[in-house]
């Protein structure tokens, strides 16, 4: 389990900036099912993802439709099965590794 306060966290191709600080956020998060402005940093390059799971991801779309958004976009969004410091560097080791952080907008 991930547990860190404000770090750079050095993987093999990348580095997470964030900040896990407890086990209580990590429930919170998982709980909430979502985990928004992930700073990530590749070949120079920093990024902002956004994690959501399928089900908070729904309640997000009908939401925004509801209140007349007429549509839905959010940039660097990934879907996970559960929102965790685990799911979430399983998920960006993968995208690193299918080289989608080419179509990934960086800020």
């Amino acid at each position: 389990m991930l547990v860190a306060v404000r770090s750079r966290i050095k993987m093999s191709d990348f580095v997470l900036d964030t900040d896990f600080p407890s086990e209580y956020w990590e429930a919170y998060m998982e709980m909430k099912g979502f985990y928004p402005s992930l700073k990530v940093i590749a070949n120079n390059k920093e990024y902002e993802f956004n994690f959501y799971d399928p089900v908070r991801l729904s309640q997000t779309i009908a939401i925004d439709l509801q209140e007349n958004y007429i549509s839905f976009s959010e940039p660097n969004l990934i879907v996970i099965e559960s929102v965790n410091p685990e799911n979430i560097l399983n998920a960006l080791n993968k995208e690193w590794a299918k080289n989608k952080f080419a179509s990934f907008v960086g800020i």
